[in-house]
This record gives C-alpha cells, sequence and structure tokens, in this order.
C-alpha cells in the first residue's frame, strides 16, 4: 500500500455501472398495498405489471455496506447511526458517504435506476398475457403472527403475501457525476477511491426486500460495465479492489492538510 498522505482537490467525474441481480430464492420487495381477495401485501411492480426493484432498494442496501466498509477501516462517517455525530455541512470536507450519497446538506449527484427484469424475462411476461404475471412473476405463502411472550398464534392474524419467485434476473444502472478527491498521484486502477468504494459496496449485497430472517431475498449482483470517463474497467474490476482497495484507509488524510 502506497504510504503517501492524501491531498484533495473535489472534482466530478462521470460514471456509469450496469449490474445484474439474479435472485437466488424467493423475495419479497413490498408496494406497501394489497391486492383486495387476493393478498395483504403485493409486491412492487411496474405499470406494465413486472416486478421491479426500486433505486431506492439498491442505494439503501449500498450505502449500508459502504458504512460498514467505511467503518472497518476506520473511516469517519458522519450522521447516520453514529451516536453524537456532526453531519458533513457546507464549508466543510464531506466524508465518503455523503460524496457518494448526499445527504441533507449536499444532494447526491448520482442516480440509482429501478431494476427491470431483463428483457427476455419481460417478453415472456407480456406474451403470457394476465395470468403469466401471478404464475410466472409471483408465487403466495400465508403465514400467521406469533405472540413472543405467549408462544402461541395470535388470533385475526391471518395474513397472505406475494413472493417473487427465485431465478428471476434484474438489470439496473448506477450513474451520473462522482464528487471525487483528486490524491496528488496516479488514480487506483483508472477510477478514484470513491468509484472503487461504491463498486466494492455493490458487490457486497447479497440479500434484498423485505422478511430476511424467514429466508427471503438472497441474491448475487454481478457488475457487467463499469465506465469511468469513457474507460471500462469492468474486466478489471475484481483484481483491482483485491490489490488497491485497502487504499481506502488513506482516504481520510486529506482533511488533514
Amino acid at each position: 500500500m502506497r504510504q503517501q498522505r492524501i491531498e484533495s482537490m473535489d472534482t466530478l467525474k462521470r460514471i456509469t455501472i450496469n449490474y445484474s441481480v439474479r435472485m437466488l430464492s424467493d423475495f419479497h420487495v413490498g408496494s406497501g398495498a394489497g391486492l383486495v381477495g387476493f393478498a395483504d401485501r403485493a409486491v412492487m411492480r411496474t405499470a406494465g405489471g413486472e416486478l421491479v426493484i426500486p433505486g431506492s432498494t439498491i442505494k439503501g442496501r449500498t450505502r449500508h455496506y459502504c458504512e460498514q466498509l467505511a467503518r472497518s477501516l476506520g473511516l469517519y462517517v458522519c450522521g447516520g447511526r453514529s451516536l453524537n455525530s456532526d453531519l458533513c455541512k457546507d464549508g466543510q470536507p464531506p466524508c465518503l458517504i455523503c460524496r457518494l450519497f448526499g445527504s441533507e446538506w449536499r444532494p447526491g449527484t448520482i442516480y440509482f435506476s429501478d431494476s427491470q427484469l431483463t428483457h427476455t424475462l419481460r417478453d415472456l411476461v407480456r406474451e403470457g398475457g394476465e395470468g403469466a404475471r401471478f404464475d410466472y412473476q409471483v408465487v403466495t405463502r400465508t403465514r400467521t403472527r406469533l405472540n413472543r411472550m405467549l408462544r402461541m398464534v395470535e388470533q385475526g392474524a391471518l395474513f397472505t403475501f406475494e413472493e417473487g419467485t427465485e431465478g428471476l434476473i434484474f438489470d439496473g444502472r448506477v450513474s451520473g457525476r462522482l464528487l471525487c478527491a483528486e490524491t496528488g498521484g496516479d488514480e487506483v486502477g483508472g477510477a478514484p477511491l470513491e468509484a472503487l468504494a461504491l463498486a466494492a459496496s455493490l458487490l457486497l449485497i447479497e440479500c434484498l426486500g423485505g422478511k430476511k430472517t424467514v429466508g427471503l431475498g438472497e441474491c448475487k449482483l454481478t457488475i457487467n460495465g463499469f465506465d469511468m470517463e469513457g474507460k471500462d474497467i469492468a474486466p478489471s474490476l475484481r483484481e483491482i479492489l483485491a490489490e488497491r482497495l485497502e487504499e481506502l484507509v488513506l482516504y481520510d488524510d486529506y482533511k488533514s492538510e
């Protein structure tokens, strides 16, 4: 690892990450509503009836793992779940999390699109008609709620919810202009440290949606394209991460300059 102090000059650099998510188990990304006479808790769908994973779901899980990564390396993380922690306000150097995801004081500069079914799967759903939308994409499960103190089923607590089926594949994109701190040297493998932290956090995602405690939502995320200022580094991304991600421990050094 290069033992050099990071010197900062903030710049905005264009980034586009294309990824796919393969569901390894049934999953429940809820819509917050039900289907009268069919399910009490429905899954999220597009206007055309295809299942979708909202960009906010991907962004939330990515931020969660990015905060874990930053704290494991001893980096400063403002606000969030940190007790009595100040936010990165105007005039202060933003922490890694605020640079990537924005905060109450600075808008985010990258956009997480909704992850939609692959074109092949969407065509199957559309060709199958209304019946296929339910039979192919979704299964239903009926459960009861337990009273943990009495260790018995609560009366009147029977409910039905939808699950997306195992094996579905969704495509999504992260794009925008990434707020980067210049390190005063060559960028890490053709990408700034912020971009590598974002990629590593995406690859750490292993479950999505609700009801994870009953085994739902297991997934595998794969980065298919990683364009940084017109240069695609996706083919060598894992090698770059394995070799240079540890340099993130120096990331906060620029604040003391």
